[in-house]
């Protein structure tokens, strides 16, 4: 039987293999102080003990952090999924909660796997609940109080600051802003098509007139010459070319929604 100083020993070792692996990208990510605890037969402070005294838990430490800061590198999926948070996502920084209330199956579906991709974990599901406007709603939910607080403000009116402040990367490409754009849309964005009056326009809706700028400004970067900021709609685009741009340049999940915009795009 192993002593406790061999069983010590052993850990150091395996941990030490262990960060070599997540360097060279052999191995994902680092075990959990409980499960090192399970695999040697001590507790998680017993290990944390061990690696503190071998001077490996500050690299381990550095690599923890700088694989969720990998998550947040700039990508199209990350650039969507900040604009289905600052339109009509939640980032919970208190619960350590991000996830998406929604009608539509086909959002939730996309949401769930950028979700997975992005936070590496699965998200809990919630059964369907009924609005007064007698649609169905699901909500997916994914759990990380480190990913919350990583992903920063997005509540309400704050989101454009933290944009600019975390995100300038968005504004910098003009496909990362179109599908930061999207993802807004997805959530915040409404087609106007009036036949009758030879109508056609669309609106990305807020009440905050300080995230209406926002927007607006965002929209004027991408190539849209006349973004009209309206009380009640918010942003509203009902020039044909910047329509044209618009639905040239964003696709919605919604089947709905994006028939009308192929249309536009005629």
């Amino acid at each position: 039987m192993a002593s406790r100083i061999e069983k010590g020993q052993d850990l150091l070792n395996f941990a030490k293999e262990e960060v070599e692996k997540v360097k060279t990208r052999e191995l994902e990510r680092l075990s959990t102080y409980r499960v090192l605890g399970k695999k040697f037969d001590c507790s998680a402070a017993t290990v944390l003990n061990y690696l503190n005294r071998a001077g490996i838990k500050k690299e381990i430490n550095f690599l923890k952090k700088d694989t969720l800061s990998e998550n947040l590198t700039p990508s199209y999926s990350l650039a969507w999924m900040l604009g289905i948070l600052a339109g009509g996502g939640e980032n919970s920084l208190a619960k350590g909660k991000i996830c998406l209330s929604s009608s539509d199956e086909y959002l939730l579906e996309k949401f769930k796997f950028i979700g997975q991709e992005l936070f590496r974990t699965n998200p809990t599901i919630c059964k369907r609940y009924t609005q007064k406007n007698g649609k169905d709603y699901q909500i997916v939910t994914f759990f990380s109080h480190k990913m919350t607080t990583i992903l920063g403000n997005f509540k309400r009116e704050k989101w454009p600051d933290t944009l600019v402040g975390k995100y300038q990367w968005i504004s910098m490409r003009q496909e990362y802003l179109w599908k930061f754009l999207e993802g807004f849309f997805e959530t915040r964005g409404t087609i106007i098509l009036r036949p009758k009056h030879r109508s056609k326009g669309i609106s990305f809706n807020t009440r905050y007139p300080h995230v209406a700028s926002f927007i607006a400004e965002l929209l004027s970067r991408a190539g849209i010459e006349k973004p009209r900021i309206e009380k009640k709609a918010g942003v509203v685009v009902s020039n044909s070319r910047d329509v044209k741009i618009i639905a040239s340049n964003i696709h919605s999940v919604s089947p709905n929604k994006e028939k009308v915009l192929e249309f536009f795009r005629g």
